[in-house]
């Protein structure tokens, strides 16, 4: 039999064994192959063995060796066994058929830092939630990293990855990147000097100490060990680093034993797990020996196949140094972890938690000392310091800590701490319009208050106007009013306190149900005001028509025409409601959310522009409509003829809608502050101007002209007027009071 490490664990081995009765009448010869760091050396050596009939090899720390040096067993019939060959491809009984150790493979590990970094996160949450990976592109390195990835929950995230050499000196560029990616957690998977390069570059940097937390592997634990002295810059960079470790009990006397002559051999009782295993692999040597010697299983020639080797290994279990040793079906030892972290006062890493591998959980069984020294979890939440702005408090505040203040989206009808930048930005965001009215160039509140004031305004000379119609033209029935048609001298009085009423849809923060009564108060007001004038004007127009014949239209014929003026209006709106929903959700501008009107529905944007076209297309019928009557009209008496103010109305309508249309909706994405101005003075002005010129007149007429008497007008202005048509019968009729 022949053996590639140092002979003491070994013999140690065998002595206890010969010590318990066993390996008595067996003559054990082993050989020592130094190929540790040659894997060509290692495979000529397999193949010379399995030549000279040998057919176990113990040993092979390394996994890359061990892949090579497995093949080749598994070829020429050579069982291997190891004490620290993790990889986990070794585990492919395709592949290494013959191969088994006495240590968890690579999943193990990577299972044992994910377990570790998920316990941190359930207890501090976010901070943990972003690693950063800098590993050695080496066959350890790469498979370890792969392992780990592949482990990952959801809500753990690689954030970077950066790769490195072996004996790589200057890793500046990397480390700069780690720090770039903002993560707080590192891992590295990386062993030998450029391990020291890493830390002590990350420490200059300022991500190796306090907030930050390095998790390092096994392997990089054990040639930081005391026995390697690390140099004192590098004992400090360790400082709060943490590492999984093979778990170890401690205990019993397999344990003992190997203790006492490991004292007498070195002079030293700080015994890595190594040492633990290398004795451990020696004893599960012996073990397998006596097993195939009990129960017969060499050849006639005394040889033991390599498949016995292996399936006698996966039969073995005992107690060793290392704690209980069973390899499962595919020569792997499933073990615990310990977590390990390095107290550069004690130059060693001390078991502060141990992972079950059966029940995936951390158990911490002594408090870590991080890298500020102390026992305190370390926040790795740490965010860059902001200003918000306070709606209910109304003032620009500051958060030192990042995370004091939870900054909302301005999607609600009561959110308080906003983004600094939505401060006077032109939008409205809180509900009390503070963020656009404290100390801003747009104070919005001042704008409502005078708005409000001059509308209120508006609308109480308005509401005056109704009874004043009701006096004098349905009471009194003096004939500058009744003249006017009474009944839609109220239709148009109403439809215009509606329109200006609308102009308060828009005041303040936008909200769902706002947005959705914008179209109808406002579109419907002017549908219903111009077919009121277009309904009176044409019955002044059928009337003087044909002047010499008698022609009664009523009152309630005309307001049948009013409604089929209004009804397609009506429709347009309610499948506008139904189809595209005018409603309020956040929409860029300027880089930032705003909670704005929009359109909803079934189509969304489109849908909203493009039902609001067809409105306007249809009132610009109704427009035309009235243009038409008002210049077919133009020559009737003057007591009847509105002609020109419905022209001047109409035009007013029109020249604003052209106008004042794009110009808002260019304003409300660029300057929205001036795009609600015109946009109200707008509305103001086109119902304010139709009444003026609508009642103004009649009021001037019956105060300075009428002296405030009901004069009978009607036949006089048509004798002035020369009003004189040749007839075609011996009697006429002009259109009486009662037919007006």
């Amino acid at each position: 039999m022949s053996t590639s490490i140092p002979v003491n664990p070994m013999v140690w081995a065998f002595d206890y064994l010969k010590i318990q009765g066993l390996l008595q009448n067996i003559n054990i010869q082993t050989s020592f192959y130094d190929v540790y760091f040659s894997g060509a050396a290692a495979v000529d050596t397999v193949i010379q063995l399995a030549q000279s009939d040998h057919t176990l090899v113990v040993g092979n720390y390394l996994d890359d060796i061990s892949r090579l040096t497995g093949i080749v067993g598994g070829t020429y019939g050579v069982a291997q066994l190891s004490a620290t060959a993790r990889d986990d491809v070794l585990s492919d009984k395709n592949l290494y058929p013959y191969y088994a150790r006495v240590i968890s493979n690579d999943s193990s590990q990577a299972q044992a830092i994910v377990s570790f970094i998920k316990h941190f996160f359930k207890l501090q949450g976010r901070g943990w939630d972003k690693i950063a990976v800098i590993l050695a592109t080496s066959d350890f390195g790469v498979s370890l990293y792969y392992e780990f990835a592949a482990l990952l929950p959801s809500y753990l995230e690689i954030v970077t990855v950066r790769h490195v050499m072996l004996d790589q000196e200057d890793v500046l560029f990397d480390v700069q990147e780690i720090k770039n990616s903002g993560a707080r957690v590192m891992v590295g998977f990386i062993f030998g000097p450029v391990t020291a390069n890493v830390l002590l570059t990350a420490k200059q940097l300022g991500i190796n100490g306090p907030n930050y937390v390095w998790i390092l592997n096994n392997l990089e634990k054990e040639l930081s060990s005391p026995h390697y002295h690390p140099s004192d810059e590098y004992v400090e960079a360790l400082r709060g680093c943490i590492a999984p470790a093979v778990y170890v009990p401690r205990v019993g006397k397999e344990y003992e034993y190997l203790l006492e002559q490991y004292t007498k051999s070195t002079g030293d009782s700080d015994m890595t797990e190594f040492m633990m295993l290398d004795f451990d692999m020696g004893l599960l040597t012996g073990y397998a020996l006596e097993e195939i010697r009990k129960n017969n299983l060499m050849s006639e020639k005394g040889e033991i196949s390599a498949q016995t080797w292996f399936e006698t290994f996966t039969n073995v279990s005992f107690a060793g140094a290392s704690g209980h040793v069973k390899l499962n079906e595919v020569g792997d030892r499933d073990m615990n972890y310990a977590i390990v972290n390095y107290v550069p006062e004690l130059r060693d890493w001390v078991t502060v938690a141990v992972w079950n591998l059966s029940l995936d959980t951390v158990n911490v069984v002594t408090p870590i000392v991080w890298a500020d020294n102390s026992t305190k979890i370390p926040d790795l939440d740490i965010r860059p310091p902001f200003h918000y702005w306070s709606c209910h408090d109304r003032t620009l505040e500051y958060d030192r800590t990042g995370k004091t203040i939870h900054r909302e989206d301005p999607d609600g009808d009561d959110v308080d701490n906003i983004d600094s930048d939505y401060y006077c930005d032109g939008y409205i965001d809180c509900v009390n319009f503070s963020d656009e009215s404290v100390d801003c160039g747009t104070n919005y509140e001042a704008l409502f208050i005078s708005f409000g004031i001059l509308t209120g305004l508006m609308i109480i000379g308005a509401i005056l106007l109704i009874p004043f119609v009701i006096i004098f033209g349905f009471w009194k029935r003096w004939k500058r009013v009744t003249a006017a048609s009474p009944v839609f001298q109220l239709i148009v009085i109403v439809s215009a306190i509606v329109g200006m009423c609308s102009t308060f849809a828009w005041y303040g923060k936008p909200h769902p149900v706002a947005c959705g009564f914008q179209p109808w108060l406002l579109g419907l007001s002017v549908i219903s005001m111009v077919g009121a004038l277009s309904a009176k004007t044409f019955r002044i127009w059928r009337i003087f028509k044909t002047p010499f014949t008698k022609v009664i239209i009523s009152d309630v014929e005309l307001l049948v025409l009013w409604v089929v003026i209004v009804i397609p209006g009506i429709l347009i709106l309610a499948l506008w409601t139904l189809i595209s929903t005018p409603t309020a959700e956040m929409q860029e501008r300027d880089n930032l959310d705003h909670y704005l009107c929009a359109t909803g529905g079934f189509t969304g944007p489109p849908g909203g522009y493009v039902f609001f076209s067809i409105f306007v297309g249809y009132g610009a019928i109704v427009v035309g409509f009235a243009l038409f009557l008002s210049i077919v009209t133009r020559n009737v008496p003057s007591l009847f003829n509105d002609s020109s103010v419905i022209a001047i109305t109409m035009y007013n309508i029109t020249f604003l809608a052209a106008v004042g249309i794009p110009v808002v909706i260019v304003l409300n994405y660029i300057e929205p502050f001036a795009g609600w101005i015109v946009r109200t003075a707008v509305i103001l002005y086109v119902f304010s101007s139709t009444l003026i010129l609508q009642f103004f007149p009649k009021i001037i007429g019956m105060v300075v002209f009428d002296k405030c008497k009901d004069y009978k007008l009607l036949r006089a202005d048509i004798g002035q007027r020369n009003w004189h048509r040749p007839t075609t019968s011996t009697h006429t009729t002009l259109a009486s009071e009662q037919t007006v």
